[in-house]
């Protein structure tokens, strides 16, 4: 959630650089290649906890969030 007058710009790069890190770090598996990146990985890492309180959900794509996207918990290799 934001506070007020918080932006997602404030933290965040743009939408578009966004989406397209988002699909290469998470859909096709690539390693961090920016800082932007590696910011991004550290952020989904942290909230992966919050993907498993939620119920199952249906898989529409091959790499999805949710249950059918299981992280190690000991393994911190590749971010």
């Amino acid at each position: 959630e934001l506070r007020p007058n918080q932006k997602d710009q404030d933290t965040l790069p743009s939408y578009a650089l966004l989406d397209e890190s988002v699909v290469r770090l998470v859909e096709k598996g690539s390693t961090p290649k920016t800082s932007s990146d590696k910011f991004l990985l550290s952020m989904l890492m942290r909230s992966e906890f919050k993907r498993w309180q939620s119920p199952p959900i249906l898989k529409v794509r091959e790499h999805s969030f949710g249950q059918g996207r299981r992280m190690p918990i000991a393994h911190r290799a590749w971010y």
